[in-house]
């Protein structure tokens, strides 16, 4: 049989699914470690957590005031986007 030179397109699995082909159309093999899972690690590991409640602990009332700012907000917002119906509208004529 002939031999074939098949190629793959970017983004296909490659080196028995240990890698992806790049546009290049070379095998790059597939980091584990990469940065979303180092971001992943680091902001959500049990001492990350652990921390965020001992700051939430510590600064109960920034929390608060968080909370409270978060409903103006949405509520300014609310405001700013509801329709203004023309029946609502007074307008005196003198």
């Amino acid at each position: 049989m002939k031999d074939l030179d098949l190629k793959q397109f970017p983004g296909a699995p490659c080196d028995n699914f240990n890698g992806y082909c790049d546009v290049f159309l070379k095998c790059r093999a597939v980091d584990a470690d990469g940065p979303l899972s180092r971001l992943k690690d680091k902001f959500f590991s049990k001492e990350a957590i652990l921390g965020y409640f001992e700051w939430i602990k510590q600064h109960w009332w920034a929390v608060v005031l968080m909370g409270l700012g978060l409903i103006l907000l949405m509520a300014g917002g609310l405001r700013a986007n509801w329709p203004v119906r023309p029946e609502l509208i007074s307008v005196s004529v003198t």
